[in-house]
């Protein structure tokens, strides 16, 4: 029986949860479209909590490595030989990877997510940039395909590394985490959320233009107040006193009292996800935001556009994103058309097709 197996462990950072939640999606996934005699599994580290997947094709697999050793150890050939003959897919560069002149049936595939790395590599966690760099140099050099949710991202990688290499486009989708849970409203509650509100992944900074919201707000009062989740959740605000009922930071962790489904939740029940970031990070935000029938209004950033298409709005300057707000916060009736236009474009995504197309992938190498 051939098996495709996903590496379940990752960078720490806010995507971290959201990247354990899409491998587990798409090992189930994988296991539900598996061609006759094939079967799909998650490969974790030895102090990682094992999920559950509820396919008899699917499996969780325990390897012998702390999660903390594995970026380092993982830079060599000799971690990969544990896996030789083995096919391997990761929905991020951190993979092991080796040289091989013999043809011993390996076969990788590794996803590079976005371009933060190469692009905004001081919003990064200290020192990840250069990992993620180091990872994926060695992806091109050694894996079988690099795969990118986007076009964008697979033409930036075209115009850093030269136009010979083998890149891909496999769109991902949204974990259930990032759908609306059935408790919706109770967690909303529970979280102490307004009834009206925006939600956004912005930071501060050239790259997150997180300042172009909060000029906004502070600009137009009948805004709604902001939800801001992920990395901008911890951003220092001390200087915007003035937005200080307006402005909700939310920190999605165990020791917050958080559940799995909160971060769906938020998503679900705003007045819109505002993106106004220059460079797409993670997109799953919005895939749930599509999937909720929630508009998206982004500062153009080639990513969130492609993803998004018609069931979102851009503003490419401060001045057009803050009309895009007003626009989408007053005019009932352009919100309700572009949330039926986002609902149609999620649509288009799904793990159960990104599994399938996976597959197809592997079949072809």
């Amino acid at each position: 029986m051939s098996t495709l197996n996903v590496i379940g462990e990752f960078l720490e950072g806010w995507e971290q949860s959201g990247q354990r939640a899409s491998a587990r999606e798409l090992t189930i996934a994988l296991a539900d479209t598996a061609p006759r005699g094939c079967a799909s599994a998650l490969l974790i580290a030895s102090n990682s909590e094992a999920p559950e997947l509820d396919h008899p094709k699917a499996r969780v697999e325990v390897m012998s490595l702390h999660s903390s050793m594995i970026p380092l150890v993982w830079r060599g050939g000799p971690a990969a030989r544990p896996l030789d003959g083995e096919f391997v897919h990761s929905l991020t560069p951190l993979i092991p990877l080796r040289h091989r002149e013999e043809a011993d049936g390996s076969q990788t595939t590794v996803t590079v997510p976005h371009t933060l790395a190469w692009d905004a590599p001081d919003v990064m966690p200290k020192g990840q940039a250069k990992q993620l760099r180091q990872h994926v140099k060695r992806a091109i050099k050694h894996a079988d395909v690099i795969l990118t949710p986007t076009h964008a991202v697979a033409e930036r990688l075209r115009e850093i590394y030269g136009a010979y290499i083998s890149v891909q486009v496999l769109p991902l989708a949204a974990p259930r985490e990032y759908l609306a849970p059935k408790n919706m409203a109770e967690r909303l509650s529970a979280l102490g959320l307004p009834e009206r509100y925006f939600v956004s992944t912005a930071y501060p900074g050239e790259t997150g233009r997180l300042e172009w919201i909060l000029r906004a707000l502070e600009a137009n009062p009948d805004l709604p107040p902001l939800v801001l989740v992920g990395p901008g959740a911890e951003a220092d605000l001390s200087s915007w006193p003035v937005l200080a009922d307006r402005v909700h930071q939310v920190m999605l962790t165990e020791e917050s009292g958080a559940e799995p489904g909160d971060i769906g939740a938020i998503i679900a029940g705003a007045r819109a996800l505002v993106l106004p970031q220059a460079i797409a990070d993670c997109l799953l935000p919005i895939h749930g935001a599509l999937s909720s029938g929630v508009p998206v209004v982004h500062g153009g950033a080639a990513c969130m556009a492609e993803t998004a298409l018609d069931g979102a709005t851009a503003g490419e300057t401060e001045e057009s994103f803050a009309e895009a707000l007003t626009t989408v916060a007053r005019d009932d009736d352009e919100r309700a058309r572009l949330s039926v236009l986002a609902h149609d474009r999620s649509r288009m995504f799904s793990w159960r097709t990104t599994a399938w197309q996976l597959w197809e992938v592997h079949a072809n190498i």
